[in-house]
């Protein structure tokens, strides 16, 4: 939504104004029933909530630490001795859109790896019959933090619930 000067009160598109492509019409899905969005998506701005993740004391040195043990580790270990992911190829080899290695040759920025999860839950709770109503979550976990921290939901970013369809009424189909 928008916001008028000063008004408190959000403003709507009536339609949809998506392209598939740049020269393709608008979708022109009406997103409106009776003045209100049909569907909402609850969405929290990650650079807020990475700001205020940050500024949180020691995450900074884990952080680092994080980047130092990636980069003091053997590349050479057999996999009977790999732990962590932190063991494996893929931290060691990803690159940057300038070809520099994105974690051993950082300089003095730091570098933050998360894990993006999805999942859909009944509201309702479990039933074996009967109508549900499916929500999904969505969250990054931090994989800079030890273990210990790392899926603690304090520590957690959820950018957004989605809502999930309603099952019809079985007794008017």
């Amino acid at each position: 939504p928008t916001y008028g000067k000063g008004s408190p009160k959000p403003i709507y598109p009536t339609h949809c104004t998506e392209r598939l492509t740049e020269l393709s019409e608008p979708c022109g899905t009406e997103l409106l029933s009776n003045g209100k969005p049909i569907k909402t998506y609850h969405y929290y701005s990650f650079h807020e909530w990475f700001g205020r993740f940050i500024a949180q004391p020691q995450i900074e040195q884990y952080g680092d630490k994080f980047c130092d043990d990636i980069t003091d580790s053997r590349p050479d270990l057999p996999e009977d001795n790999m732990r962590s992911f932190k063991d494996g190829t893929f931290v060691r080899t990803f690159r940057t859109e300038d070809g520099k290695l994105f974690i051993t040759e950082r300089g003095d920025e730091g570098r933050w790896l998360f894990l993006l999860h999805a999942d859909y839950f009944n509201v309702e709770g479990n039933r074996l019959r009967g109508k549900t109503s499916s929500t999904g979550v969505t969250a990054l976990a931090c994989l800079n933090l030890p273990l210990s921290m790392r899926y603690d939901p304090a520590w957690l970013y959820i950018p957004g619930i989605i809502q999930g369809p309603h099952e019809p009424n079985a007794k008017n189909s």
